[in-house]
């Protein structure tokens, strides 16, 4: 969590006094600098009621007033409301009233009287002061919170004491260790049994403490209840007051028994073998050595899970991950923007379901982490299989008729997520938006079905049929090339993500928004900017906006615009409208992406079949040598959609290959499949350059695709061949995201990645079917 810093314009004031016109004048001169929202009260016991119905950043009150003064309604204030500001703004300036004031919580006391200009500026300037304070007295309140639950977790003994031995302060490790509760040791004077011998070096070592040298480290014995003697190491901290007083002392341990009684059993060992002395020194170093390893390991596990935090938010795929409970541990960005529900919102629940179902009910990953694989089929039906490359892990297709305005096709991924133990500690899942492609399915499977009933009407024909039958296979042909056009146009597409007030001013855009409108986001943020909407379509979005509501915040609308150079483009857009506690309206918040080509390739497929039809229309009858020659068509027709839903299903089984590493090459992060698909451990490759070998044609391609990658253009899809070990072939496709720093200086890339080897296989089928079925028709009608 970030301390937010309060915004200049976003300060809300409740001010209360009995003379109206001071009010109206007090108002007057602290909005007119655009800082403060203030409102107004002339009765002090209508105050408490303001309170409850809305939140203020700070109250100020006078002093003399008929139903309550100033000091009353404070201990009013402060024991509903303990940290809200509330500054004393009054002509009495008697030192008592001051004394009472400060005595009774007030932040600051502010006298009326003298230049108007000067005390309501100090005024103003004592409320920013005091709710500056409030945001930073919450702030180190929950960072206290946070360090203090880190402390308790630590399997360090944890302690804080004063010179005379009370203890302030344990963690849970110090009470379990003892086998005492937290209330028996804060507040006494608990220290261990420790033996007569080892005291000395104990007193001793407290007494080095001094304030140029506050810090020291001993080891000795303690008894415990049971009468077992237990080694200690201990790291301890004098800390002095500013007079150089010492007020406390901070002691950080851990049980170092085995490796004492290691050392111990060492001495022995070199007292009966004296001969032995040099390889026991070697083994002491040894054991210093792995304790140093162990502190870097654990730095190095702990940037692991930075870069793994990282990997997780700026990936481009929708995933969240849940833990054993099914709280949601992580909901990145992608999932944010794709379904409308900010992290900040689920976060710590198990509201993981408001993002795909409109009521409660188990998501893939819930059934995983509960070991409930027994129950999938009662929640999935048939829609669901076992993952080949994840153990554990369960790939799903689904349609969700609540999401957007005529619902979602999802292929979503979940596997487990399991510690060194193997035992499962959490799980995560993917998303993948099929939606489009569910479409160009269904409507390739209808227009084949149109085609096949086509096919039945077809009778004999000659000279007419053979003239017209070229025509129809180039139509065929365009067809199908523009279907595929349709779907990777789809496919490419990045959305455009803004977030506007309601009077228009832009508060956020993204680079793909920017660079699409050609305008930095100097140009957009904090301005009124609206693109030159098509004339007929500016009815529709003015009465979409006009429908959203807090009940139904959500709406999708197609509209054009019309760019500088007179161009018109389609956009497809999913408004959101976000409300405050009150339902008031605060922000738009729209994700849109460019749908021109799709427009485009909807009229171009059209006008295809309208002239396919025309085609048919003009068929009449055939002979028997051309229906057997049309049966042959439909065979191949057959063969080319078992292709494709061979092309398919290999697409759809892939996982993603996830890596990150540095522009030299060296690997900080790679996830299970990409070390599965490459045969290598994690530990080969993070750390490491570690590059496929690659063709040298190829290589070329991927050097100049990475030089194109800028802080403007910072994403880009490349497909290219690597030789894998046994000396295949292999294809790749793989989406590339350059990471720069504040300074826009070039710090990693993240590279997410698939193998598509089996669909250029495909592709390559597919024109040499095509190639032999034109031979085959060129020699029908050399026959004829």
């Amino acid at each position: 969590m970030f301390l937010v810093p309060i915004s200049s314009n976003h300060i809300s004031v409740l001010y209360v006094d009995d003379e109206p016109a001071l009010l109206d004048l007090g108002k007057k001169f602290l909005e007119r600098g655009g800082v403060f929202d203030v409102e107004t009260t002339d009765s002090s016991s209508e105050v408490l009621a303001l309170l409850q119905k809305k939140d203020y950043d700070s109250l100020i009150s006078d002093y003399q007033m008929p139903e309550m003064d100033g000091i009353v309604l404070l201990k009013k204030v402060r024991s509903r409301y303990p940290d809200l500001p509330f500054i004393l703004f009054t002509g009495k300036g008697r030192e008592e009233i001051v004394i009472q004031a400060f005595d009774a919580g007030a932040d600051y006391y502010v006298q009326k009287g003298g230049d108007i200009h000067s005390q309501f500026r100090e005024l103003g300037h004592k409320i920013r002061l005091a709710v500056e304070k409030r945001h930073a007295d919450r702030a180190l309140k929950e960072s206290e919170e946070r360090y203090r639950n880190v402390v308790k977790d630590q399997n360090e003994f944890i302690c804080r004491f004063r010179p005379d031995g009370i203890q302030i302060f344990v963690n849970d490790a110090y009470c379990r260790y003892f086998g005492l509760q937290e209330e028996n040791i804060i507040g006494h004077r608990f220290i261990p049994q420790i033996p007569e011998e080892d005291a000395m070096t104990v007193r001793s070592h407290f007494a080095s403490l001094t304030r140029n040298r506050p810090l020291g480290t001993v080891e000795h014995r303690i008894i415990l209840p049971d009468g077992s003697v237990r080694w200690h190491q201990w790291s301890d901290r004098a800390i002095f007051d500013e007079s150089g007083t010492l007020v406390e002392y901070q002691s950080v341990g851990r049980d170092i028994t085995d490796r004492k009684t290691a050392e111990l059993d060492l001495v022995k060992k070199n007292d009966e073998l004296r001969a032995a002395f040099e390889q026991l020194t070697a083994v002491e170093e040894e054991l210093r050595t792995s304790y140093t390893d162990l502190a870097m390991s654990q730095r190095t596990l702990e940037d692991r899970e930075i870069t793994l935090n990282a990997i997780l938010q700026e990936s481009p795929i929708p995933q969240f991950v849940i833990d054993r409970n099914h709280k949601i541990l992580y909901w990145n960005h992608a999932l944010a923007a794709y379904s409308g529900i900010a992290a900040d919102d689920v976060i710590g629940t198990d509201q993981q379901w408001r993002a795909f179902y409109s009521s409660k009910r188990p998501c893939l990953v819930d059934l995983l982490v509960d070991n409930a694989q027994d129950k999938l089929p009662e929640w999935y039906l048939d829609k669901y299989e076992k993952s080949v490359l994840i153990n554990d892990a369960y790939e799903a297709t689904d349609f969700f008729p609540q999401m957007g305005r005529e619902g979602k096709w999802l292929h979503f991924t979940a596997g487990l997520i399991n510690n060194r133990n193997g035992d499962a500690i959490g799980a995560v899942e993917t998303l993948e938006d099929i939606t489009e492609r569910k479409l160009r399915e269904d409507e390739l499977a209808r227009e084949h079905s149109e085609l096949n009933a086509s096919y039945e009407q077809l009778a004999a024909t000659e000279e007419e049929l053979r003239n017209n039958y070229d025509e129809l296979v180039k139509l065929e042909k365009e067809l199908r090339e523009s279907r595929e056009q349709y779907r990777t146009v789809v496919e490419d597409q990045t959305e455009l993500i803004c977030r506007s007030r309601p009077d228009g001013t832009h508060v956020f855009v993204n680079d793909a928004y920017c660079r699409y409108f050609n305008k930095t986001r100097e140009e957009i943020v904090g301005h009124h900017f609206q693109p030159e909407l098509f004339f007929d379509d500016r009815k529709q979005v003015r009465e979409m906006f006009a429908s959203l509501t807090p009940e139904n915040p959500v709406g999708s609308i197609r509209q054009r615009v019309i760019f500088p150079d007179g161009s018109i483009r389609w956009l497809s857009w999913v408004n959101r409208a976000i409300y405050d506690g009150s339902r008031a309206l605060v922000e738009y918040q729209s994700v849109g992406r460019d749908i021109t080509n799709v427009k485009i390739a909807e009229l171009n497929l059209m006008k295809k079949n309208e002239l396919l039809h025309a085609a048919y229309e003009q068929l009449t009858a055939t002979e028997e040598e051309l229906r057997t020659n049309f049966e042959d068509l439909a065979k191949s027709q057959q063969a080319l959609r078992e292709s494709e839903e061979r092309y398919r299903t290999v697409v759809e089984d892939q996982t993603e290959l996830i890596c990150r590493f540095r522009p030299d090459g060296t690997h900080v992060f790679v996830n299970d499949a990409y070390c599965r698909y490459f045969n290598k451990t994690r530990e080969e490759i993070i750390g490491h350059i570690f590059t496929p070998e690659i063709p040298e044609e190829d290589r070329k391609l991927i050097v100049h695709h990475f030089k194109w990658l800028t802080p403007e253009y910072p994403v880009a899809t490349i497909d290219y061949r690597i030789i894998m070990p046994g000396g295949s072939i292999c294809w790749q496709s793989w989406v590339n995201r350059a990471i720069y720093d504040e300074s826009g200086a070039l710090v990693e890339y993240q590279s997410v990645g698939r193998d598509i080897t089996e669909y250029k296989r495909m592709e390559k089928a597919l024109r040499l079917s095509e190639e032999r079925y034109r031979n085959m028709v060129e020699q029908f009608s050399d026959q004829e």
